[in-house]
């Protein structure tokens, strides 16, 4: 998993308060949800939730990273939403080839040969 879903995984678990709910709101099971943390933690070199077997509590460093993760989600919701809407417009030129009968008079417009 890269660093965006981890930080999105983190996230959710931030806003969630548990493993279980945020694995559920990104369609993944709990031991997964579990796992993308534990590697984020070690990736980091630091504890990000105080874990109990009722609750989750962020640490210092995950309070901290709290805010950076969201930010950071946010920005690239924004590059994509940006870059997915470019793919929805034409671009380049368009050429049109139709035979003189239906293209009409050119010096009166009308739609019939003079």
């Amino acid at each position: 998993m890269g660093h965006l879903e981890s930080l999105t995984a983190f996230a959710a678990v931030t806003e969630a308060g548990s493993f279980s709910g945020a694995a559920r709101r990104l369609g993944m099971s709990a031991p997964a949800m579990t796992r993308t943390i534990a590697q984020l933690e070690a990736h980091l070199g630091v504890t990000l939730f105080h874990r109990t077997t009722r609750s989750v509590s962020l640490t210092e460093e995950g309070q901290a990273l709290r805010e950076t993760a969201n930010e950071l989600i946010r920005l690239w919701q924004s590059i994509e939403h940006s870059m997915l809407g470019r793919q929805d417009e034409p671009q380049g030129e368009l050429q049109v080839t139709a035979p003189t009968l239906l293209a009409g008079c050119t010096s009166c417009r009308s739609s019939m040969r003079c």
